[in-house]
C-alpha cells in the first residue's frame, strides 16, 4: 500500500467488497501467526480485529504493514531454555487497555526463583493471548482486575498441567501435597491501585463488577505459593498485546529469544 498525501482521510474510507475479502484473508493469516509463534504482533492483531465488522483502508494498511514485518523478520522465533524444576516459577504478566473495546493480554513465562529477585535467569515464553474483555468494565481498575483474575486462572491451570506431568498419581481431586516440586505462581500487574485493593482490607471497589473479581483474586492468592506482584509499566511485556506498535515489542522479542 503506497502512502497517499490525504492518507488520514483515505484511511477512514470503508473497503469495497474486494478489499473486504483481502482484509479478512490477511487478518486470518495474522491471527494464525500470532497464536503459533509470533506473540510480538498481538497488539497489531487486536487493532486489526477491531475493524473486522466494518474495515477501513487504514485497517487494511495496518494489516499489510504487520504482514510485511513478518516477511522481513522470518527468523524470529520462541526459544525454550532449561529450568530447574525444583525451583520452577510460573510468571503471568497481565495488562489491559481500557476504551471502547477493552483488551486484555496475558503472557506466561517459565523461569526460576531468581527471576522474581531480579537475578539473571533462564526464561521461556510458553503461552500468550490477547482478546476483548468479555465482562463489562467501567474503569481502568475494572479492566485490570478482570485481566489479573483471568491471568491467575491461567497460571494455576499451567501449574496443574505441570503437576500432572511430574506426578502420575496426580488428579484435580487427588492433588499431591508436594515436597519436592514447589511450583510457585506469580501474577504481575502494573496497576498500583489494583495491588492496593488486593492487599488492603480497608479498600473496597465501588463498582460491584469490580468487587467480585477482586474477591476471586484474593481467594486465589490464599492458595499455596500464589502471589501478586507489581511491576513498572516499562517492564510490563503484556503491554505489547494491548496496543499496536507498543514500545514493549522489543522486550517481547528479547523474552522470545
Amino acid at each position: 500500500i503506497e502512502p497517499h498525501q490525504n492518507h488520514l482521510e483515505r484511511g477512514k474510507r470503508k473497503l469495497n467488497k474486494q478489499g473486504f475479502a483481502v482484509f479478512r484473508a490477511v487478518a486470518g493469516s495474522l491471527q494464525w501467526c500470532a497464536t503459533q509463534g509470533r506473540p510480538e504482533i498481538l497488539g497489531n492483531l487486536t487493532a486489526v480485529q477491531k475493524g473486522l465488522a466494518a474495515p477501513t483502508v487504514g485497517d487494511l494498511q495496518l494489516a499489510a504493514e504487520t504482514m510485511q514485518y513478518l516477511i522481513d523478520n522470518p527468523a524470529t522465533r520462541v526459544m525454550m531454555y532449561p529450568v530447574d524444576l525444583k525451583k520452577l516459577v510460573i510468571v503471568v504478566f497481565c495488562d489491559s487497555s481500557f476504551g471502547e473495546r477493552p483488551i486484555e493480554c496475558q503472557m506466561i513465562l517459565l523461569t526460576d526463583e531468581g527471576f522474581l529477585q531480579s537475578e539473571p535467569s533462564n526464561v521461556s515464553l510458553v503461552d500468550w493471548k490477547a482478546h476483548k474483555i468479555q465482562q463489562a468494565v467501567s474503569s481502568t481498575l475494572g479492566a485490570e482486575t478482570q485481566t489479573v483474575r483471568s491471568g491467575l486462572g491461567q497460571g494455576l491451570w499451567a501449574r496443574d498441567m505441570m503437576f500432572d506431568i511430574l506426578y502420575r498419581e496426580w488428579t484435580p481431586r487427588n492433588q499431591v501435597k508436594d515436597t519436592v516440586y514447589g511450583i510457585q505462581v506469580a501474577a504481575i500487574t502494573d496497576c498500583a491501585s489494583l495491588w492496593d485493593h488486593v492487599h488492603s482490607t480497608g479498600k473496597q471497589a465501588r463498582d460491584e463488577r469490580t468487587r467480585i473479581p477482586l474477591l476471586v483474586i484474593r481467594d486465589d492468592l490464599s492458595k499455596d505459593a500464589v502471589e501478586l506482584r507489581w511491576s513498572p509499566t516499562d517492564a510490563m511485556i503484556a503491554d505489547a498485546g494491548t496496543k499496536p506498535e507498543s514500545s514493549l515489542i522489543p522486550a517481547v522479542r528479547d523474552v522470545m529469544s
